[in-house]
């Protein structure tokens, strides 16, 4: 069985609800890029498979990270400080959001490999600055 079959069948039809669309915990990899699509306050909610999502908090003050304790595919973050601010990571999706990046974070750990883009969008080294 492939890996991604197994991973259908170990999932089945747990999903989660973000942006006005179902998006299915199916499908899930990690990669050296997690772009994420900022929800709108209150839009999000788990609406099956809650006992299959773990958080970690990786201590440097930002975003709690959530992914599935099955596969390890990351989920979404949320801010510890105001729990309604959540980003869902786009790779989540089944379908075409309707969004696309607005700026490109943490360019100094980019690796070799996998060049970023030369779209024109806005690069940050580290976290991008709060908007003011």
């Amino acid at each position: 069985m492939s890996r991604v079959a197994t991973q259908r069948a170990t999932h089945g039809a747990r999903t989660l609800a973000a942006l006005g669309m179902v998006v299915s915990a199916i499908g899930i990899w990690s990669s050296a890029a997690s772009p994420s699509a900022l929800t709108t306050p209150g839009s999000f909610r788990v609406t099956a498979g809650r006992d299959l999502i773990r958080d970690f908090d990786p201590g440097d003050g930002g975003f709690l990270k959530a992914f599935c304790a099955v596969c390890g595919g990351a989920l979404y973050a949320v801010d510890p400080d105001d729990f309604t601010t959540l980003a869902v990571r786009m790779g989540t999706f089944d379908t075409d959001p309707g969004v696309r990046p607005s700026y490109h974070q943490w360019t100094s750990s980019a690796v070799a490999w996998e060049p970023i883009p030369d779209d024109g969008l806005p690069r940050y080294e580290g976290r991008r600055p709060a908007a003011t």
